[in-house]
């Protein structure tokens, strides 16, 4: 089995598809039904929106094909009473050959997608697994109203502990930004810490997005910057509204104005807003690797995660205490970009934990003014 990326002569209904996956069976064809799988599930169904996420699918469903090629197990077979089904054995062996078990998990999800869409289009007569009723995830579980419903699960589920989010108290952020010696660095988690954006959207923030404060007047707390897809990565090319507080917009201007332009010659280098050395723009393993740094002198790990994390934790907490938590939820889920407050909702688990570190410290600027908003 090989798994290979499309070029730009590779073409669907008239689109070229650079970068799709395509995996190759022993006799040099496309494997099915993993091809026509990966159409209907990056091309058709549209949940799928961004490039990047694709070789994820590639290699996961080649995961799954090396594992079939090493039993010699078929990926259709029928199950038989006292044997373990052909996606039962899967989970064992991928975690025998030391995948997590929270990759295994994800990848057994994807798998159970790829047996149903081969199920109803009469590729398969059977599914390698049951179905048992779970109680479902509960959609905005914190507010009035809010129902319970079951969902349908594999019998073979791998279940997974829930990984605590790491979240940094107001003294590991003083610690973390005074880890950073280099003032784009800092700056660059700055404005990640006051506004929660991801690290792709870091590396990729125009500079037409920073405007001189003393021109704005009448913004006397924050900037309300809407990231939009045609500007900049944004996940799912889904455009929202980000607060920057006055006094980081104003860091950023004057960043723009002398550091930036000693880097970048002109417009044929980077329109981001923070260029390397180099004039280039940061890749998002860099930005992992300057942040994980900082972690030698303070023996804190910090990731680009954590620093989003974090505003939420903190905004979320401050929030609480000038509104109801259901409009705190609605706020914080609009600058993060969640399409449901459900995922927002994790966030409330550590309030409690940073309230007291919080006292009125972390992000003073937002807390003040964000009653104010949205």
């Amino acid at each position: 089995m090989l798994l290979i990326f499309a070029n730009d002569e590779f073409e669907l209904a008239g689109v070229k598809l650079d970068g799709f996956p395509l995996l190759i069976d022993a006799d040099g064809g496309l494997s099915e039904p993993f091809f026509s799988f990966l159409v209907n599930r990056l091309l058709h169904e549209g949940g799928v929106q961004s490039k990047n996420s694709w070789p994820t699918y590639g290699y996961a469903l080649l995961h799954y094909q090396r594992y079939l090629q090493e039993t010699k197990r078929s990926w259709s077979e029928p199950s038989v009473v006292g044997v373990p089904s052909v996606l039962a054995g899967y989970r064992t062996w991928a975690l025998a050959n030391g995948t997590s078990k929270s990759t295994t998990r994800d990848r057994l999800d994807l798998l159970r997608s790829l047996y149903e869409f081969a199920l109803k289009h009469g590729l398969t007569g059977s599914l390698p697994f049951d179905y048992r009723m779970e109680p479902k995830k509960v959609r905005g579980a914190r507010m009035p109203g809010a129902m319970t419903s079951e969902k349908p699960s594999m019998d073979i589920k791998l279940r997974v502990p829930k990984r605590l989010l790491k979240v940094l108290s107001v003294s590991e952020v003083k610690a973390f930004l005074g880890a950073l010696t280099n003032r784009t660095h800092r700056l660059m988690a700055r404005l990640q810490l006051t506004t929660g954006i991801r690290v792709e959207e870091l590396v990729t923030f125009p500079r037409a997005y920073v405007v001189d404060p003393r021109s704005r007047p009448e913004a006397r707390h924050f900037f309300a910057v809407r990231l939009a897809a045609a500007d900049m990565s944004t996940k799912g090319s889904v455009e929202r509204v980000i607060h920057v507080p006055r006094d980081v917009m104003a860091e950023l201007w004057a960043f723009a104005a002398l550091e930036r332009n000693k880097r970048v010659d002109g417009p044929t280098q980077t329109t981001a807003l923070f260029p390397t050395e180099h004039g280039r723009a940061f890749a998002t393993r860099s930005v992992w690797d300057i942040y994980t740094r900082t972690a030698r002198v303070t023996g804190i790990y910090v990731n680009p995660h954590a620093l989003r994390h974090t505003y939420a934790t903190h905004t979320l907490a401050a929030l609480s205490k000038v509104r109801n938590q259901g409009n705190a939820l609605l706020y914080v889920r609009n600058r993060l970009g969640h399409s449901s407050v459900a995922t927002t909702e994790r966030y409330c688990h550590y309030v409690d934990d940073v309230v007291e570190s919080l006292m009125g410290v972390y992000q003073a600027e937002l807390f003040t003014v964000v009653d104010q908003a949205a």
